[in-house]
């Protein structure tokens, strides 16, 4: 694992932004990129960076890329709940604005027909970089501990009904799918994270207790904080 903490925001976007361009040109040769990407505002600070060095990426690259979401909430894609939403209007669209990606290069959900979960999997079969974000209970896309998705042994996108969040009716990548991330960027960011962290280092936890720990069964895992052990 590569850990990175660090109080001062500029510097954690600047170790970030090194390690996911790296990333980025070790799957150059791919015929395309997934990015698996995360709803909630702890994750904006490494978007803005990624806004602000896009266009440095060389083409060949930023043209295979494709942005996924790790999980999504079961709204229309205007709502103010939608991850597709608040990720578009923070990022993606201004990527699109400075003709840098095309909406193409966005995976969202069709929430209009019955398999919603199938469906984006027929998709998206896998991702190749994920952005995720955190949790205070340390669930991550919306794998939540000690619910019965966490047995779930399909790679897949998993439809869950009973979010202890809301809304309740979302999609999620399965356990088996982070499996298969070649980089996994895992953010703890602000206070409110504190026991999250401290629990993921926790080795007498599992991961059914804090989900995050899933992330340790990808290749390559880069964790980022602002806070202290």
């Amino acid at each position: 694992m590569n850990f990175f903490s660090e109080s001062n925001i500029q510097e954690l976007q600047e170790m970030f932004w090194k390690n996911f361009e790296k990333s980025l040109l070790d799957l150059k040769n791919n015929e395309h990129i997934y990015i698996g990407l995360s709803g909630g505002t702890s994750l904006n600070y490494f978007y803005e960076k990624i806004l602000k060095n896009f266009k440095n990426i060389e083409f060949e690259i930023r043209k295979k890329i494709i942005f996924v979401f790790v999980d999504e909430r079961i709204v229309s894609l205007n709502h103010k709940d939608s991850n597709y939403k608040q990720i578009k209007d923070f990022f993606l669209g201004k990527l699109i604005d400075q003709n840098l990606i095309n909406q193409d290069q966005i995976i969202s959900i069709n929430y209009d027909i019955e398999n919603i979960a199938d469906d984006y999997f027929s998709k998206v079969p896998y991702i190749d970089i994920s952005l995720i974000g955190v949790g205070e209970d340390g669930h991550i896309a919306s794998l939540f501990p000690k619910h019965i998705l966490l047995q779930s042994k399909e790679k897949k996108y998993l439809s869950i009904n009973d979010s202890p969040k809301k809304p309740s009716h979302r999609i999620t990548i399965s356990p088996e799918m982070i499996k298969d991330i070649k980089y996994g960027f895992i953010f703890f960011m602000g206070d409110a994270k504190q026991k999250a962290l401290n629990n993921f280092f926790d080795n007498n936890l599992i991961y059914k207790d804090c989900p995050a720990k899933l992330i340790n069964n990808t290749k390559n895992v880069f964790l980022f904080t602002d806070l202290k052990l």
